[in-house]
């Protein structure tokens, strides 16, 4: 069941609404509804953020280039451990914590985005090499660490 919320926007605030709702390709309504849900979900985790990957909406952990579903895939390498997890990137037990909840709360979306960006090499197998440059654009949101022996 869903509800009809009419909510008064200044005329740049709705134009600014219209494009990024032509850029999701989506309704305006749509649009509004998923900010909407989105703001919400980042005030019960506060160590997600949503950003653009490509036509799709993510769940990212702040300060990172990392999607939850990221997040969660090492994770289970580490059998769900948080500890070892944070570890592993070098963060705060509370930050993979967060991803974990997150991914609780929401496994659906968790499991399509694990299944498409586990197709992701799929796409450039006939490539003979891949480099830092194709990788920086096939995810833009790849960071580069190097770390010492």
């Amino acid at each position: 069941m869903s509800q009809i919320v009419t909510t008064p926007l200044s005329n740049e605030t709705a134009q600014r609404l219209e494009i990024f709702a032509h850029r999701l390709g989506k309704t305006i309504s749509e649009t509004s509804a998923l900010l909407i849900e989105e703001a919400l979900r980042e005030q019960e985790f506060p160590y997600i953020e949503f950003r653009n990957s490509g036509k799709e909406r993510q769940a990212y952990l702040k300060n990172s280039s990392l999607a939850v579903w990221e997040v969660i895939r090492i994770a289970k390498d580490y059998s769900m451990d948080e500890q070892k997890t944070a570890e592993h990137f070098h963060r705060a037990k509370e930050w993979v914590r967060c991803a974990l909840l997150y991914a609780e709360a929401y496994p659906a979306e968790i499991e399509k985005a694990t299944a498409l960006g586990a197709a992701a090499p799929r796409a450039v197998a006939n490539v003979q090499a891949i480099n830092q440059t194709t990788l920086k654009q096939l995810l833009p949101q790849l960071e580069t660490i190097f770390v010492s022996e």
